[in-house]
């Protein structure tokens, strides 16, 4: 009676690990298919393709930032507004600069006159050429803090370096500022380029010059670009690298700064 049980027992063991290992077996087998699968895919040509992902930036985007400290007065443009070359996007009370450059120039028309009359008395051998000298240094500072005061002046406004739209307003009328604060953002709508990220593994193939078709994301529009700049290094954690490229026939309406897409090798 003992053996027999004991023989019962054996066998339930036997085939449940037998049922075990067909499980793990069967595990296994779609393990390795499917890596296997997902290996045929990042080798295929549409898999590396959609890998080169770009995004639509803008030539010249920068945050202006002013000079000196002071008050502003005036910030004539919100965001979103165009503008053009060398119109005023902000304005700071500029009263105690010009006071300031108004006084330099009292002090250096002061030291002309002493300079001159030191040229005058060295002539009848009344003074040293050690005192004209000094008086022509003197005369010279003060020459440069002309120079100073009026930079300080010019500070007080913030023209357009080139012609776009105003992005971002990093400050408010009437807000006290300190040299260096960052004032405005802007961009140049008109002059685009893409910024692609590329797998090392194009980068021998995705040269200098090398066309590209940009397929915007969500968009049917596809334009045509070309490689301008390539980074000379790739970055170890991501292996890709970047590269710039230039638009061609493309319609300013349609493209907007950060519109993202995929970019296809003509």
């Amino acid at each position: 009676m003992h053996s027999l049980l004991i023989h019962s027992i054996f066998l339930l063991l036997a085939t449940s690990t037998s049922h075990i290992g067909v499980t793990f077996n069967t595990i296994s087998a779609a393990q390795h298919f499917t890596k296997q699968q997902s290996f045929a895919n990042a080798s295929s040509p549409i898999f590396q393709q959609s890998l080169i992902r770009g995004i639509i930036k803008s030539q010249h985007q920068v945050v202006l930032s002013s000079q000196i400290g002071g008050q502003i007065i005036q910030l004539p443009l919100g965001i979103g507004k165009a503008f053009k070359q060398g119109d005023l996007l902000m304005r700071l009370d500029c009263r105690h600069y010009q006071a300031e450059y108004q006084a330099t120039k009292a002090k250096y028309r002061a030291k002309l006159k002493h300079y001159q009359n030191s040229q005058s008395l060295l002539q009848h051998n009344a003074i040293g050429q050690l005192e004209v000298a000094l008086a022509k240094a003197e005369l010279d500072i003060a020459k440069t803090s002309i120079t100073k005061a009026n930079i300080s002046v010019e500070g007080c406004n913030i023209k357009a370096p080139f012609s776009g739209k105003v992005a971002r307003l990093l400050a408010q009328p009437y807000q006290s500022i300190k040299a260096g604060d960052a004032i405005i953002e802007v961009i140049d709508h008109k002059h685009l380029s893409v910024e692609l990220i590329i797998p090392d593994s194009f980068y021998f193939k995705v040269k200098s010059t090398t066309h590209l078709i940009f397929q915007i994301d969500d968009s049917p529009h596809q334009i045509l670009i070309s490689i301008t700049q390539v980074s000379p290094t790739i970055d170890p954690v991501s292996q890709t690298y970047r590269a710039f490229a230039q638009i061609h026939q493309h319609n300013n309406k349609q493209l907007v700064v950060g519109m993202s897409g995929t970019a296809l090798v003509k």
